[in-house]
């Protein structure tokens, strides 16, 4: 969420943009590893109305 909220400000993944994300989460950088390492886990499945 933090990431794209930054987007509104910075509409590319530059420095000023990795900037201001640091400054609300100053831990990104190990956030950002672990969800490399681990993005194959997160699936979304669409749940039909019953």
């Amino acid at each position: 969420m933090v990431h794209e909220l930054c987007h509104l400000r910075h509409r590319t993944h530059d420095r000023p943009f990795w900037g201001l994300v640091g400054t609300i989460l100053p831990d990104w950088e190990a956030r950002k590893a672990w969800l490399d390492q681990n993005e194959h886990f997160l699936t979304l499945r669409r749940v039909e109305p019953t």
